[in-house]
Parts: C-alpha cells; sequence; structure tokens
C-alpha cells in the first residue's frame, strides 16, 4: 500500500489563545521605520498603519477604533494574556491587521526596514489568519482595496453525490488546508470535467447551447486543461488569462467548481424534463 506523507495530516484546530501569541509574535519581528527611528514594536507599527491607512475614518488609533466597538473588548496584544476570548472580539482584530498589511504604501517616513525580510513574515501572518478563519468557517475576500471576513460556505450537500471519488474530491475543494491552494483546485476541476466529457450532447440538449459552451470555454480557456500562461504556447496562450493575479485565478476556480458540479448533480434529474421546450 502507497505511504501517504503524515504532512497530509489536516492540522488541528488551533485555540484562540494561541493564534493570538503567533500573531503578535510575527508583528514583533517585523523592523519598521517611522520619522527615522526603527523598531520592532508591533503594536506600534500597526498603529502607524492604521493612522494613515484610507479605511481610517478619524480614530486616533487601534484602540480607539475596538472601544467604539465595545468596551470590553481589546487588542490582540491583551489577548495574548487572556484566558478567555471573545470570538467576534479577535474576528475584529485580525479585520483590522488584515487590513492595515493589505493597505499599507510606505512612505519617505514610514516603512519597513528589510522590505524583503518583512514581507516574507507578512505572508506568513496572512497564512495565519487564513488557516485559522478556515478553520471557524470563515475566510478573507478583498473587494475595492479591503478585505473583508466572510462565511465560507460549502455550495451543496455532499450526500447529494453517489460517485465516492467525486464525493471526497468535492470534500478536498473546500477542506480549508486547500482553500488557496491552485494545483488541487485543478485537479478536481480536471476530474469533474472528465466525467462530463462524454456527456457534452446530453448537456447541449438537455441544458441548452449555451450552458454546453460555457463550460468548454471553462476547461479549455481558463489555465485547467490547457496551459493558457504560457506565451510560448501559442495555441493556448491566452494574455487575459496570464495577467490574472493567483487570487483572481482562485475566485474564477471558485466559480467554475460551483458552476461544473451543478451540472453535474442536476443533469440526471432534468434528463426527463424539457425545459428548453425543444428550443436552444
Amino acid at each position: 500500500m502507497a505511504y501517504t506523507s503524515i504532512f497530509n495530516t489536516k492540522p488541528k484546530k488551533e485555540n484562540a489563545n494561541s493564534f493570538c501569541q503567533r500573531i503578535v509574535e510575527l508583528l514583533n519581528n517585523i523592523y519598521f521605520c517611522e520619522d527615522n527611528y526603527v523598531d520592532n514594536n508591533g503594536k506600534k507599527m500597526l498603529n502607524c498603519m492604521f493612522k494613515y491607512c484610507n479605511l481610517n475614518t478619524g480614530y486616533s488609533n487601534i484602540d480607539d477604533l475596538i472601544k467604539e466597538k465595545s468596551v470590553k473588548y481589546r487588542n490582540i496584544f491583551e489577548l495574548c494574556n487572556s484566558a478567555e476570548i471573545d470570538q467576534e472580539e479577535l474576528l475584529i482584530n485580525i479585520d483590522i491587521i488584515a487590513n492595515c498589511l493589505f493597505t499599507f504604501k510606505p512612505k519617505s517616513n514610514r516603512h519597513f526596514w528589510d522590505p524583503v525580510e518583512a514581507e516574507e513574515i507578512v505572508l506568513l501572518i496572512f497564512k495565519c489568519i487564513d488557516q485559522y478563519l478556515l478553520s471557524l468557517g470563515y475566510r478573507l475576500k478583498s473587494e475595492n482595496n479591503q478585505l473583508f471576513i466572510i462565511e465560507n460556505e460549502i455550495a451543496i450537500d455532499v450526500n447529494e453525490i453517489d460517485d465516492d471519488k467525486i464525493r471526497e474530491e468535492v470534500i478536498n475543494f473546500y477542506d480549508y488546508k486547500n482553500a488557496k491552494n491552485l494545483e488541487e483546485k485543478e485537479k478536481i476541476l480536471m476530474l469533474l470535467f472528465k466525467k462530463l466529457e462524454s456527456k457534452k450532447n446530453k448537456i447541449s440538449t438537455i441544458m441548452g447551447n449555451s450552458i454546453a459552451s460555457t463550460l468548454n470555454n471553462y476547461a479549455n480557456n481558463i489555465h485547467i486543461r490547457h496551459d493558457n500562461k504560457t506565451s510560448s504556447y501559442k495555441k493556448c496562450y491566452n494574455e487575459k488569462i496570464n495577467d490574472l493575479t493567483d487570487e483572481e485565478l482562485l475566485n474564477w476556480y471558485n466559480y467554475i467548481f460551483v458552476f461544473t458540479l451543478n451540472i453535474y448533480l442536476n443533469l440526471e434529474k432534468l434528463k426527463d424534463i424539457n425545459i428548453n421546450g425543444g428550443y436552444k
């Protein structure tokens, strides 16, 4: 029997206190310059970022904003030593930290001392935040240069799926450890496309040519079945797809997955119903 790496085992859910400690430790490892003074105080750094953040509507610092929400809520640096942490209290802190780091733009009097090292730590902070949020059933979504914490809903009931392999891969698609894994999501989408390949005529007849054409477009032109991002591969290269960021491509994959899965789930249900009235 083939051995599967122990590192693929789903990690234990991190408790709120240890999560806070980890984020604070990472923030305090970033050396930040403000008015020619270098420090690695994470709270001072975030307050500086927040002060000049375009999302700040007049608050003097992070604590000022948090107290506006609730007088009992504390910042993440205080939560590290707390035995009890309210979930919304922690989500508010994650919201602030994520947006401060996401919208920060260096200026002559405030910047990272070592931008490369700082960027590595910031990416690690976001990885920790993503993993923790996903374990709670949330995820980050960017919109209009702001990050929002939204629910990470599963689009369908897996009990509807008879095929064991498809059911397993649907669960994998929504598993929080695969939330930003483009390669894993490509593999799962390919499995769905393969399942539907022999049913192209049925899809066109039952659901219409538009649905069939859209499915074919997604399969072949959005870097799933073919390499649409390598310019030397002229047959399939697509400049618009190549210009997509990983996050934009990930959003496309999530949308395509729901679109494709709904075709897979509903095709057999609709086979005896002429929903097109004879027209395509």
